[in-house]
């Protein structure tokens, strides 16, 4: 683990709720291969609403890839469930992105709640310049 990268890691080895991980897809991918052990199991990958019928989980572990490209009503739907959960249910949720979100937030392409509630925990792969500017 990177040494700037420590107060992360133990927050995640410490199953802290919500995590965003923003970089480069292949950087996202080597940290969710390293977290897997860390993660509350059963995981989930996110498959958009729109083909999931059935609800979202009760347990174990949320992964949204690329939160970026969510349309409006998946965003909707996920700010919904988060809202409804309770804070003793062991649900953990990990976000990535690889997109600029400043840009997506201020045009209100993305809703700016379910930003936030998602960025408890963020872990940046790129230097903060690169996602943030």
């Amino acid at each position: 683990m990177p040494l700037h990268l420590c107060t992360e890691w133990t927050a995640i080895a410490y199953g802290r709720r919500n995590f965003l991980l923003a970089g480069a897809q292949s950087a996202v991918d080597a940290m969710l291969a390293s977290m897997r052990p860390y993660l509350r199991a059963p995981i989930a990958l996110f498959t958009p609403i729109a083909e999931t019928q059935g609800a979202l989980p009760a347990e174990g572990t949320l992964i949204l890839p690329e939160i970026g490209d969510l349309e409006g009503t998946e965003q909707v739907r996920l700010l919904a469930w988060i809202d409804q959960l309770d804070l003793r249910d062991p649900v953990q949720i990990v976000s990535t992105t690889s997109r600029r979100m400043v840009p997506l937030l201020e045009s209100g392409a993305f809703r700016a709640e379910l930003y936030y509630r998602l960025n408890v925990v963020r872990i940046d792969l790129e230097s903060a310049a690169d996602l943030n500017g």
